[in-house]
C-alpha cells in the first residue's frame, strides 16, 4: 500500500511539473530578450524581459485569477492576469 501511494505521488509531482511549457524568445545575436513560462498560450509565472545588453528590463509575476469561459456556447477561456 505504501509503495502505491509513493508511486501516485511521484506521478502527480511529475505531471504538475511538467505542465508548463518554457517560453524563451532571444535576440539575433543570441541573447535572451523574454523568459517566462507558459500554459495554453498565456504566459504565466515569473516573467523576464531583457535588453540587448543582457541588462533586466522588466520582471513582472504573472498569475490567472479568472478561468471563467466568456459563454456558456463557446467555452472560450477567458483568463484576466493579476501583475504582482
Amino acid at each position: 500500500m505504501k509503495n502505491k501511494i509513493i508511486l501516485l505521488l511521484s506521478i502527480l509531482t511529475t505531471s504538475s511539473i511538467y505542465s508548463q511549457t518554457e517560453y524563451v524568445e532571444k535576440y539575433e545575436n543570441g541573447e535572451i530578450k523574454l523568459k517566462g513560462f507558459v500554459i495554453d498560450s498565456v504566459l504565466i509565472g515569473n516573467y523576464l524581459e531583457y535588453y540587448e545588453t543582457r541588462t533586466l528590463k522588466t520582471q513582472v509575476n504573472l498569475k490567472i485569477v479568472n478561468t471563467k469561459p466568456i459563454t456558456q456556447k463557446f467555452m472560450s477561456l477567458n483568463a484576466a492576469l493579476e501583475i504582482t
